[in-house]
């Protein structure tokens, strides 16, 4: 599913479940997506102003290019109590993308178990504004010698928060891991 700037869209109470995108996928409120995939955002892409996605899991998505689990492109977005793990993508943002000059804060959510090739194991900021309030953020993955939890191009502002464990390809080997 997409969100597009041209419709107000809810959707409460849905499981989507094995689903495939060409392009885009999305979502928003009290619900849980497991086992999607698309190029960017593989569980969720919310590219309309001002969404909410709430009270929500992202669990086991796929991206074919960028945010497993959550793809943010655009401004005034609240992600609030929503978890995010075990997604993975093949370039960044194993849990989550927010790119496109997006303005995102999340608030009571945790992101993590996710993977990435490159970088941005948990999350790949670009030319963005994000915002963290008692989040988590913690073990995630990336297979780059640069892996970073948040990898970020903009400004980034966390309160509260607690990140921890990631670990490069490189790393995990030097610990036997792999």
């Amino acid at each position: 599913m997409f969100l597009a700037a041209f419709h107000l869209t809810t959707i409460d109470n849905v499981l989507m479940t094995n689903n495939l995108a060409i392009g885009n996928g999305g979502g928003v409120s009290r619900s849980v997506f497991l086992y999607n995939t698309g190029s960017f955002g593989g569980g969720v892409v919310l590219a309309y102003p001002n969404s909410t996605l709430s009270h929500s899991n992202l669990h086991w998505n796929n991206a074919t290019r960028n945010g497993g689990g959550l793809s943010c492109l655009s401004r005034g977005m609240v992600i609030n109590n929503v978890t995010i793990t075990e997604n993975s993508a093949r370039n960044a943002g194993g849990g989550v993308e927010v790119i496109f000059q997006a303005d995102v804060s999340f608030y009571n959510s945790t992101v993590s178990s996710n993977r990435a090739v490159s970088k941005g194991g948990g999350i790949v900021i670009y030319d963005s504004i994000v915002r963290f309030q008692n989040s988590l953020i913690w073990y995630t993955y990336a297979l780059a010698l640069r892996n970073r939890a948040i990898d970020s191009r903009a400004l980034l502002t966390i309160w509260r928060r607690r990140v921890q464990q990631q670990f490069s390809h490189q790393q995990r080997r030097n610990l036997g891991a792999g």
